[in-house]
């Protein structure tokens, strides 16, 4: 299929790509662009084979379509789609599986949701969560995680925009991936993650601007760039334990409403910081 196919096909609302379609946006000389540039009422594509189309380096396909809401994909497909596609998705749409209402699982690991429920319990027995499997879902309010749960991949929960209310951490929780929690602006209460807890990636809570205090376990090692950027609801003291070995660039940046102490850990040996009290390790320079 190639660039332009569709072009200025505004008033189309959804779309089948057959199951014998190879490549989409496909490319003539220097110039490639999306197979339907300004189908700006596009809200549905239905993918009918089960390997994604290659989309020919244009990726910005889905994010230049504003109404596009829903991805469907043949059952047993929803993993070979997110990871082809995933990363390339506007915050507003979701990749959903057909004839699949619910939990999509490889073993002990959750790859995908494909359900609407507002409230989701995550058995136990699940041990990860897999990337992007509830991302840009704006139906779901609450989740409930497994004691099981050991780490939640990159873009876990990214944009779920619904998602509101305090989230407990299980106490074997060891990582939290990049883009976790992502723009979650209704989560909120104290955000305490568990001693088990050794990484948080990058951009991890990027604007959960709804909790209101942070307690970081006595095992994290590191804390991502960006991980709690626009943070505006954390209060009080911020205490950053000796265990801590790297603190990513703007790592807190906007955290405005931080008004108490702030501690660093001793093994971190320079930073650049400014802050109403100070505590400074003994090995800063």
């Amino acid at each position: 299929m190639g660039y332009y196919a569709f072009y200025g096909c505004k008033n189309i609302t959804d779309v089948t790509v057959g199951a014998n379609v190879q490549k989409m946006n496909e490319i003539t000389g220097y110039y490639y662009y999306s197979s339907f540039e300004g189908c700006s009422a596009l809200k549905t594509i239905r993918f009918k084979g089960l390997t994604p189309p290659d989309l020919c380096r244009y990726t910005s396909i889905f994010t230049t379509l504003p109404a596009l809401e829903t991805i469907y994909v043949p059952a047993g497909a929803w993993k070979a789609y997110s990871d082809s596609y995933g990363n390339y998705l506007g915050e507003h749409t979701r990749i959903l599986e057909d004839g699949a209402d619910g939990m999509v699982l490889d073993g002990s690991v959750l790859i995908g949701y494909t359900g609407n429920e507002e409230e989701v319990e995550i058995p136990e027995g699940i041990t990860g969560i897999a990337k992007n499997a509830f991302r840009n879902n704006r139906t779901l309010k609450h989740i409930k995680l497994p004691q099981t749960l050991t780490y939640i991949e990159e873009s876990a929960f990214r944009s779920c925009s619904g998602l509101s209310g305090e989230i407990a951490f299980p106490e074997r929780l060891n990582t939290i991936g990049n883009y976790a929690f992502y723009g979650c602006q209704g989560l909120n209460g104290p955000l305490i993650l568990p001693e088990s807890t050794e990484t948080i990636g990058d951009y991890a809570f990027y604007n959960c601007f709804g909790f209101t205090s942070l307690t970081l376990g006595s095992h994290v090692t590191a804390v991502g760039n960006y991980a709690f950027y626009g943070c505006k609801g954390l209060k009080g003291n911020l205490w950053i334990p000796d265990s801590v070995t790297y603190l990513g660039g703007y790592a807190f940046y906007e955290c405005t409403g931080l008004d108490g102490s702030l501690h660093l850990s001793e093994n971190i040996s320079e930073i650049t910081v400014s802050y109403t009290h100070l505590t400074l390790p003994t090995t800063s320079r």
